[in-house]
């Protein structure tokens, strides 16, 4: 034991001239571990990495097991230590083992530091919830111990956390009872502290009212100028320069709020009086690294006193120390301020003043000090104006919003985090005070507890039957007034519910028929896997299908006839592209009925208040009833335009036409032709009319039979023909984009095929696949700022393409020249590089033999043409999601060597390949990821894309994983030293090996072997 002490003094001695003698000479053990502990306490604010190693020096030695308060103090301390110095996991690591150890001896003054520590911790990690939790029990132990000096530090470590947390009025209450302990045991430095402490809190308790504002400042002078008089009676230094410099700081920020010419005037003097103090103490104590903050308030008093020329070298001589000692952030935006205020002011010098606020604002702007930038900006705004540079001018202008709301969110944020600390608070005193209570009274509840519980159970019982009483009077109360009212109501609205009776009926009974129905075509479809040809149930089955698709419409009708609220939901719509992709999405569903279809839009203007739902549905009943009805070899013509805020449509096909005796009632509910719309249900036309009609708009017909039909319409798109009690108005994405830049060209520019979208290569990747350069631009422009887009024009190239690229994910229609979409998904699940790409099929084809077709080539979903773009992008949200889980589980199943029953045969097959080539070569370190691939007979980067989508681990890592699972089973069943494992598993060096071991384990490889994982 005497030789440790000897070392534990060699130690001391080292780092400091005050340990050049033993100090623990001549003590008992027990003493001597105090006096190590005393030294270590005034030496850990020093040197970290010499405190510790003291620590593990004293913690290494067996005595130290006989002294176990000491040894729970000694790694206390180590974690306090570790705390001081920055490192918060390593301070966690060992406070919470102090704490266990605590507990485990029942050690009460352990109990109390390691908690109150262990907060601190949580409260600089961010962790607020566990921070309080911590601190409330530590201290809890430490007012257990009656210990005023423990007390004191305690309250000293809640009112930080409190601060912090911006609950002041409890920090305060806190740093004041410390205050009386310190003052109380004649504790100098810690009064210094806690009066420190507690003047911030008015200093920086921004307030915008100003009479309050003033109060706050006034009283945190006050304070300050206490904690100035206590640092001179200890003569610190130190401590005094720091105060003089937070008093100047207050008294130039109270001078904001100040009106009074003459009472500024003093208080300005008084800050540079301060200043200069602070900086006066930091020269002669040669701490010229300290410098920066007293010479800057220096620089803006002289600045605010019209004396350029010493404003500019004090504000020099702390950029001088700011950049050599890499000191404040804000200090050195401020500086920069400064100059440029000095610059634009006495020189006039424009260029020279924007060149250092531009400096300040690019400092404040990459620092988030959010209230600086706002004052650089007011700078450059008025520096701009100044020099007639309105473009710049106006660009901050706009930039200043959005710092302003900025700063107004942070506002509102701390008010709230304020609040919620306030009630945290507040809860967990009250726990503290019951928890008291009922110790105190723990002898006198368990006397009076049987007569409590059968007070309880009677009051429990009074209180149901009051309840149950009381809801009988309700009902019966409610029941008489419901009566009256309904008698009112049924004579006012008796005539009203006879003129719904009719569409009500035609909705209640649609809606039946549907079950039915369903069950039919499901039977329909039994019947013909039994009989391969049966022209009869081919019949049946369409003529079942055009019910369900009458029924469906009469819905449609019948919902449009029960709204009751005329409000138009309207937004600004870029109607040009809306239509047209509306039309494009028939193109591949005409191509097969040999019909062409032509799209014009007639004039330049091209957006308009519209519902979009609405002019679809007008489009798809139109466009759709033309395909039907036209001829082989048929053509259809869509024509468009904006006149004077009405959008006129027409619709022409030279198909069979109508008769004259028909037209004046096509549009009349479930009317039929005798010629023309004999196959038609007579409804499609109404709900269209019906959309048009709602909207203020009118559609007609022209028809020549035999030979040609045209529907022309017109609605209004400009919010002049409204009423506002009419309209309600919906923001659209491309209205809340326009603010910052300009809407790009839908249609007119074409994107480059198989061009990326994005830069960022951490966006997931898709590949879009379609003959339509409408479409295809279309799905660009909604998926571009999500994901990395590539385009390809039909299904040859993005077959190609998805083997070069390996996206995340491919959306491809259907019909296309070639090769359609259900021949790309059966190639791209058959290929090795490319079989794990979810893919998403497009089509206006949505028959049940095209989606059966689709799944049996393992497509992972149908979206049917036209799509809703949300749906769009929540279906790629939900593949893209489901494949993270996936990797997530392979993961977690990789470590134990169980398969993912969800990867297909191909993908398995890659995994255990690749597996197997790196186990059989697992001690040459120079197996390379290319080599793998070239035993694989695949390239370098597409290994490695398919490796991250199967894995979620880059290849190169997933090789170094199978060598570390290959050495946990060494580890587990072998009794080989670790080190030659490392080697034999492919590792260069043990330490890496354990690092890497470690990072995927979660523990040390000799900590798994002893564990037995």
């Amino acid at each position: 034991m005497n030789k440790f002490l000897l070392l534990i003094t060699f130690l001391l001695s080292l780092s400091s001239p005050i340990f050049s003698q033993n100090p623990l000479e001549g003590l008992e053990e027990d003493a001597k571990y105090e006096a190590a502990k005393k030294l270590l306490e005034k030496k850990k604010y020093k040197n970290t990495v010499q405190t510790v190693h003291i620590i593990d020096s004293l913690l290494s030695e067996p005595e130290i097991e006989d002294y176990q308060e000491h040894k729970i103090d000694l790694i206390e301390i180590k974690g306090r230590t570790f705390m001081i110095g920055g490192k918060l996991d390593s301070a966690k690591i060992y406070l919470t083992e102090a704490k266990r150890l605590s507990f485990e001896s029942d050690y009460l003054k352990g109990k109390g530091k390691s908690s109150l520590c262990l907060g601190s911790v949580e409260s600089f990690m961010g962790h607020d919830s566990l921070a309080y939790s911590n601190l409330y029990e530590g201290f809890g132990y430490l007012e257990e111990l009656q210990d005023s000096t423990e007390i004191a530090l305690g309250c000293n470590h809640m009112g930080l956390y409190l601060k912090n947390v911006g609950d002041f009025d409890e920090a305060i209450r806190y740093f004041q009872r410390a205050k009386l302990i310190y003052e109380e045991n004649g504790d100098l430095q810690g009064l210094f502290k806690v009066l420190s402490n507690e003047a911030l809190i008015w200093k920086n308790n921004s307030i915008d009212d100003e009479s309050l504002a003033k109060e706050n400042y006034t009283k945190a002078i006050s304070i300050f100028e206490e904690a100035l008089s206590v640092a001179e009676k200890i003569n610190n230094e130190y401590f005094i320069a720091n105060i003089n410099v937070n008093i100047s700081g207050t008294y130039s920020s109270l001078n904001a709020f100040v009106k009074d010419s003459v009472i500024k005037q003093e208080n300005l003097k008084k800050a540079l009086l301060s200043a200069q103090k602070a900086r006066s103490i930091f020269l002669k104590k040669n701490q010229k690294e300290r410098l920066a903050p007293a010479s800057t308030l220096i620089g803006i008093g002289y600045w605010k006193l019209k004396q350029f020329d010493s404003a500019e070298y004090y504000i020099e001589e702390a950029l001088d120390v700011i950049e050599k000692y890499k000191y404040s952030y804000s200090t050195h935006a401020a500086a920069y301020e400064v100059l440029g205020l000095i610059a634009f002011e006495r020189d006039q010098d424009y260029k020279k003043a924007e060149k250092y606020y531009l400096e300040g604002y690019a400092i404040s702007k990459d620092r988030s000090l959010i209230q600086r930038k706002y004052k650089m900006i007011d700078h450059l705004i008025r520096l701009y104006e100044a020099t007639g540079d309105f473009k710049n001018a106006f660009k901050y202008q706009r930039e200043k919003l959005e710092v302003n709301n900025e700063l107004n969110n942070k506002s509102e944020f701390r008010k709230l985090t304020q609040l919620e600390a306030n009630f945290n608070n507040k809860k967990l005193l009250k726990e503290k005070e019951l928890k008291d209570d009922l110790l105190k009274s723990a002898q006198k509840e368990r006397t009076l507890w049987f007569w409590i519980v059968i007070l309880v159970c009677v009051l429990a019982l009074v209180v149901i039957v009051l309840y149950f009483i009381n809801i009988r009077l309700k009902e019966a109360q409610l029941k008489v007034s419901e009566e009256q009212k309904l008698s009112a109501i049924e004579r006012e609205k008796r005539l009203e519910e006879l003129d719904e009776f009719k569409t009500k009926f035609f909705a209640n009974i649609s809606h039946e028929f549907r079950t039915p129905l369903t069950l039919m075509i499901g039977a329909i479809d039994e019947l013909k896997e039994q009989v391969e040809k049966n022209n009869s149930l081919r019949s049946l089955e369409y003529q079942t299908k055009q019910l369900l698709e009458l029924i469906n419409q009469i819905l449609d009708l019948t919902n449009l006839e029960l709204q009751n609220n005329n409000t138009l939901k309207l937004s600004n719509t870029d109607i040009k592209e809306l239509l047209s992709v509306g039309v494009s999405s028939f193109h591949s569903y005409a191509e097969q009925q040999n019909v062409t279809i032509d799209f014009q839009f007639e004039t330049e203007e091209r957006e308009g208040y519209i519902d979009k739902n609405s002019i679809n549905k007008i489009v798809n009943n139109l466009i759709f009833n033309a395909i039907k009805f036209s001829k082989t070899e048929g053509k259809i013509v869509v024509k468009a335009s904006i006149e004077q805020g009405i959008l006129k449509m027409s619709f022409y096909d030279n198909g069979k036409g109508i008769a004259a005796s028909d037209l004046p009632y096509i549009f009349d509910q479930y009317y039929h032709s005798n010629i023309g719309l004999s196959t038609t249900n007579g409804i499609g036309l109404a709900l269209t009319q019906g959309i048009i009609t709602k909207y203020f708009g009118k559609i007609e017909v022209e028809s020549v039979e035999s030979e040609w039909t045209r529907f022309d319409i017109e609605i209004p798109v400009s919010l002049a023909f409204f009423e506002d009690k009419d309209v309600e108005l919906e923001i659209t994405e491309s209205e809340l984009e326009s603010l910052q830049s300009v809407l790009p060209e839908h249609l007119s520019s074409e994107v480059p095929e198989g061009q990326m979208s994005s830069d960022d290569k951490n966006l997931p990747s898709i590949l879009v696949i379609d003959d339509n350069e409408d479409i295809r631009n279309y799905l660009h422009k909604i998926l571009k700022d999500k994901y990395q887009v590539s385009l390809a024009e039909n299904g040859q190239k993005g077959f190609e393409a998805a083997k070069e690229l390996i996206p995340d994910i491919i959306l491809s229609d259907v019909m296309m020249p070639e090769i359609d979409g259900i021949e790309v998904t059966r190639l791209l699940k058959e290929t090795d590089q490319t079989s794990h790409i979810p893919v998403i099929l497009l089509t206006a084809k949505a028959d049940q033999s095209t989606l059966l077709k689709g799944y049996s080539t393992k497509a992972d979903a149908y979206i049917t043409k036209p799509f809703n773009k949300q749906e769009l992008l929540v279906r790629i949200q939900g593949i893209l999601e489901n494949r993270r889980i996936l990797q997530s589980k392979f993961r977690e199943h990789f470590l134990v060597k169980e398969d993912v029953v969800e990867f297909s045969n191909n993908d398995e097959k890659l995994i255990k390949s690749f597996t197997a080539i790196v186990e059989d070569n697992l001690d040459n370190t120079e197996l390379s990821v290319e080599e793998v691939a070239q035993q694989l007979f695949i390239s370098r980067s597409q290994l490695h894309r398919k490796i991250k989508a199967l894995t979620g681990k880059s290849s190169s890592v997933f090789m170094r994983d199978i060598r570390l699972r290959y050495s946990a089973e060494l580890l587990k069943n072998s009794d080989a030293v670790i080190s030659d494992i490392a080697y034999q598993t492919g590792f260069n060096t043990p330490a890496y090996f354990t690092k890497c071991f470690s990072d995927l384990y979660g523990v040390t490889p000799k900590k798994y072997r002893e564990q037995g994982v």
